[in-house]
């Protein structure tokens, strides 16, 4: 693993955060359509460790947020009748998919959906070929917002973005990689070009190696919900030549999410 990301597999090792991310990973993995997943759809849906799922899986079930029926696991009583955030991240995600998918097949890039929490992004879907070398990406990870394309995105977009700006550069945002932005005055040129793009690009500033371009998908016209983005390894394919199609994405999840 990289020098500029730490990851720890061992729930043992594990902070309380970081296990609670797990959790919520796991829960969102499961939409309406699905029947039930079993063991190894929900590995492949948040990427988190096999032995992990497992062990997350059965407590889960012990305090019903899961049932289990054989091999398949399926949402449970608790959590099937809670409200809020879950289930609208959950909507965003349905509708998103099968733009996702239609980016992936064009571009064979990775491919994903973020939200905003606090100073943070979160990915609820992933998408990413068999051979892609393994990154720092997984379904509800947590990445600075300045770090990322999809998290400048937010910072560009926000309609309180002042204060959230103000807020992010009094915690002396951490440097990832010599590329990421953490001055108060490169984050506002930073987001001044992005404002004026309509779209955000991330060379380097999370992970040597790797470009990100992303672009916003609004609830309404003053409102960024998610955003949708496109990573690569940097002498791999060019991202840019995708910049239409990325765009084109996002128009049409943010058709949808307003029907």
């Amino acid at each position: 693993m990289p020098r500029t990301f730490h990851y720890e597999d061992s729930l043992g090792n594990e902070s309380a955060t970081t296990v609670i991310s797990k959790i919520s990973s796991i829960l969102l993995a499961f939409d309406d359509a699905d029947s039930g997943l079993n063991l190894k759809q929900i590995v492949d849906r948040t990427g988190v460790p096999r032995s992990t799922v497992h062990r997350l899986c059965n407590e889960l079930v012990r305090f019903e947020l899961l049932s289990r029926k054989e091999n398949l696991y399926d949402l449970g009583r608790v959590v099937m009748g809670a409200s809020g955030e879950l289930k609208e991240y959950k909507n965003i995600r349905v509708i998103s998919e099968p733009h996702l998918y239609d980016l992936f097949a064009l571009t064979k890039c990775g491919v994903h959906l973020a939200v905003r929490q606090g100073l943070t992004t979160r990915f609820l879907a992933r998408i990413i070929s068999s051979d892609t070398k393994p990154t720092i990406s997984r379904i509800w990870g947590e990445r600075p917002l300045h770090t990322t394309a999809s998290g400048k995105t937010f910072l560009a977009f926000e309609k309180d973005r002042l204060a959230l700006m103000e807020h992010l550069t009094q915690r002396s945002p951490r440097a990832f990689t010599s590329n990421t932005f953490i001055t108060k005055s490169a984050l506002q040129s930073e987001v001044k070009r992005i404002r004026q793009l309509g779209y955000s690009t991330e060379n380097e500033e999370l992970l040597m190696g790797w470009r990100a371009i992303a672009a916003p998908i609004w609830k309404n016209r003053n409102e960024i919900v998610a955003t949708v983005s496109l990573s690569a390894e940097i002498d791999g394919v060019d991202i840019d030549s995708f910049l239409p199609d990325l765009l084109k994405t996002a128009e049409n999840i943010t058709k949808f999410l307003r029907r």
